[in-house]
């Protein structure tokens, strides 16, 4: 009988009844609760942390480029021949690395030379890691898809070079402070394997040639930017996107409150639609060396 009355005793002292478990687990799911949003502040902060960091290493690697070659930035755009490889009037995505894709097209040999010129290849040699091209924490988009075999590792690319600095002189820029080389111009993407262009250079016959100060083919220069608004794609971290300026600066830029001015993208980012706007150059001054 005393063993009998033992068992139960430790029984009732080690035990736990049904209403302190769920009390329990109720305390752990508050706690996780409280917990969530603290610890996914902590991974965008940094994920942005990060992306500062890399675009800013960009922003170094162009200066290099430059000082190398006549204090001019890079070319926005590959070539095709003589002319500049555009799609419907856009910059052509580029490869990066340059010959990546073995599909016999971006592989072959007069396709690599255009795209050698390119701002993503020629900088290559100053980025000390391809990791430095992507912006952590954004989606990755593999464009070719699985359809793509025996091909070399493509570079995850999350920053667009500004095109308005096509084949310009640095010491031309007015506010260097102020304009910005690379920033998160795909939205909250990065795309693998293609680099590109955002704002861009055109023509009124949609083709510039090569040399900005050289002869335009058949009109002016005309200053055109391509946003692509998708899930709240302007807010990349937080409510900004990141940005290395032509200072060497790197930052937060919130490019809403400085850029989209426009009825049609207010009313786009209100009701939170998708969208591509195209500017004539009015709401596309903050990339513009141009300008004081």
């Amino acid at each position: 009988m005393l063993h009998r009355k033992n068992r139960l005793k430790r029984s009732s002292i080690s035990g736990y009844t049904l209403v302190e478990m769920l009390t329990a687990i109720s305390v752990l799911v508050i706690l996780a609760g409280i917990a969530m949003p603290q610890v996914s502040k902590m991974i965008e902060s940094g994920n942005r942390a990060a992306a500062i960091k890399n675009i800013k290493q960009l922003g170094m690697s162009v200066m290099m480029y430059a000082a190398d070659f006549d204090h001019i930035y890079p070319s926005a755009y590959a070539m095709d021949g003589d002319d500049l490889r555009m799609n419907n009037g856009i910059p052509a995505p580029v490869a990066i690395p340059t010959g990546w894709v073995q599909d016999g097209y971006h592989n072959s040999d007069d396709v690599m030379k255009g795209d050698s010129v390119h701002w993503a290849n020629v900088i290559m040699p100053y980025v000390k890691q391809p990791s430095f091209f992507e912006s952590p924490g954004l989606e990755v988009q593999n464009v070719l898809k699985s359809s793509v075999k025996d091909s070399k590792e493509a570079i995850k690319c999350g920053f667009t070079y500004n095109g308005y600095l096509h084949q310009y002189p640095v010491q031309q820029v007015k506010n260097p402070s102020k304009v910005p080389i690379f920033w998160n111009g795909l939205g909250k993407t990065c795309i693998q394997g293609f680099a590109l262009t955002n704002p861009y250079l055109v023509s009124s016959s949609a083709k510039l040639n090569a040399n900005r100060k050289g002869a335009l083919l058949g009109g002016d220069v005309c200053k055109i930017g391509s946003y692509s608004y998708r899930n709240n794609g302007f807010n990349v971290y937080g409510k900004s996107v990141v940005v290395v300026y032509a200072d060497g600066s790197a930052g937060l830029l919130n490019f809403e409150k400085e850029m989209l001015r426009t009825s049609t993208i207010a009313t786009a980012i209100e009701s939170k639609q998708s969208f591509t706007h195209r500017s004539d150059g009015r709401n596309v001054k903050l990339f513009d060396p141009d300008e004081d």
